[in-house]
């Protein structure tokens, strides 16, 4: 178990052990604590709460693992999980905080731990509201840069499909045209034999698949696209201040 005390406004950090925590707590002076319990912590370890000196009944949950998410506020205290993505996992952050602490409880390393003890000197919180708000600011920060980085992910899938259903979109209607009029049957050969015929339902129906084709796949890539890009720009465009 890792213990980090950050004392505040300062924000120096110190390792120190759960005794120590207990009458920091306590003292009037706001402090931040993270407690990293470990990814292999024993099961049969003391409640957190009940090492911390808190009220068992209400903050029995805090550090236990697989909580699911949640939130509790009870004499002025809130405390909450909440779901944070950590690279590829996602991974739950305990969160108890009263008018004078802040206290983050988590298994393993935590990357927007670091960052938001990092950042400490800079934000200053002065209370522990205003703490949580900057910690959940960074957990929706986080959150956004994911869903961006997915949708990015998504929009070179969708690409790659539609490449590969640009190419499917030209040559399908080709093969099927001539493998049916490659066929050997009385219908073709007694009624399409004029170079007419072949000109008008040989070439013909090739060109009008094509043109048929090629219209999806662009509608479906570059113009749809394009279309949106218009709208988008007229809409920022409209919410500009009249410089007049």
């Amino acid at each position: 178990m890792i213990v980090s005390v950050v004392s505040m406004p300062e924000g120096v950090v110190a390792r120190t052990a759960l005794s120590e925590v207990r009458e920091r707590l306590a003292a009037p002076d706001f402090v931040i604590v993270d407690i990293d319990q470990g990814e292999d912590a024993p099961s049969d370890e003391q409640p957190l709460a009940r090492s911390l000196s808190l009220d068992d009944t209400t903050w029995e949950w805090l550090g236990r693992r697989n909580e699911p998410v949640r939130a509790d506020y009870h004499a002025g205290v809130v405390g909450c999980v909440v779901p944070v993505i950590d690279g590829s996992l996602v991974k739950r952050i305990h969160v108890f905080a009263g008018e004078g602490h802040l206290v983050t409880v988590h298994h393993g390393p935590v990357g927007l731990i670091d960052t938001f003890i990092g950042r400490l000197p800079e934000d200053t919180p002065s209370s522990g509201a205003t703490a949580v708000f900057l910690l959940l600011h960074g957990v929706l920060e986080v959150f956004r840069k994911a869903t961006a980085q997915a949708l990015l992910e998504v929009g070179e899938v969708e690409e790659a499909m539609l490449d590969k259903l640009a190419i499917a979109s030209v040559f399908l209607p080709l093969s099927f045209l001539t493998g049916f009029f490659g066929m050997n049957f009385s219908f073709l050969s007694n009624n399409l034999a004029s170079e007419q015929t072949f000109l008008w339902l040989g070439i013909g129906m090739q060109v009008c698949a094509l043109a048929v084709a090629m219209y999806v796949v662009l509608y479906r890539t570059h113009w749809r696209r394009l279309r949106d890009d218009d709208r988008s720009h007229d809409a920022a465009g409209s919410r500009l201040p009249d410089p007049s």
